[in-house]
């Protein structure tokens, strides 16, 4: 609380996110994020003077963040970040298309961070294993009602759509 109270009297352009003390109580470090490289040279003196110890001072990215402060997420577990995933290659709207859910809106799709959800990457490799079982899109399959193409997917629940040769319908 100390250290937050001085970086808003020096209007500091940055929100602090925790604090360790370590084991041999010789130093503390304070976690931060913050939009552009800021000038916290008179933050570290002060805090120095008032806590005796050595500081530093760590800018982490805004996923650190709710790995560190945040709880649930919308699915009602606990956060894939803050339980078992310790690092992610980089996240793209990609994943949201193999998932087929590219179509639910960015609100939907983003975790707490206010970034795509981890869990995109994590599940990524499954949805990929199923979808290499189904029929290509655009492939003509045979069925009990006759040939027909696959117009779409339903990756989870294993099933394909497809318009029959000569129907009107799906």
């Amino acid at each position: 609380e100390y250290c937050k109270k001085i970086v808003e009297r020096h209007h500091l352009p940055m929100k602090i996110i925790d604090s360790h003390f370590s084991f041999d109580g010789g130093k503390v470090v304070f976690p931060f994020i913050a939009d552009t490289r800021v000038d916290f040279r008179q933050l570290v003196k002060d805090l120095t003077h008032h806590f005796q110890k050595s500081i530093r001072l760590q800018q982490i990215g805004i996923r650190d963040e709710a790995k560190i402060s945040g709880d649930f997420g919308s699915c009602g577990r606990k956060l894939c970040c803050k339980t078992h995933l310790a690092g992610l290659d980089s996240i793209t709207s990609d994943l949201a298309e193999v998932q087929q859910i590219a179509h639910r809106g960015s609100e939907r799709l983003s975790g707490q961070c206010g970034r795509l959800r981890c869990c995109l990457a994590f599940e990524s490799d499954t949805y990929k294993e199923l979808a290499g079982k189904l029929p290509a899109i655009g492939s003509i399959i045979k069925t009990p009602q006759g040939k027909g193409k696959v117009i779409g997917w339903h990756t989870l629940k294993q099933t394909v759509d497809v318009r029959i040769e000569g129907g009107d319908g799906n």
